[in-house]
């Protein structure tokens, strides 16, 4: 069964340094999960949760969440 649970990606520029946005309707599950990525803060002006963009964090991410909610990539890969 595919869960309906999902996590979109975006890029972010704050202070002049690129991060990844994560965005996901309000979820007990996916807060704690997110909230266990290394270098993982709010941003306030953006209103998300937000990581350093390089490859380590992208692949976190997947890793993070494989199985438990899709990654939504539109607005973030080509």
């Amino acid at each position: 069964m595919r869960s309906n649970k999902h996590i979109t990606l975006y890029h972010l520029l704050i202070d002049n340094k690129k991060y990844i946005g994560l965005k996901f309707p309000a979820d007990k599950i996916l807060t704690s999960l997110v909230r266990d990525l290394k270098d993982i803060n709010w941003n306030d002006e953006f209103s998300m949760y937000c990581v350093p963009n390089n490859k380590y964090n992208i692949d976190a991410i997947f890793n993070q969440f494989r199985g438990i909610a899709w990654i939504n990539t539109n607005y973030f890969f080509d």
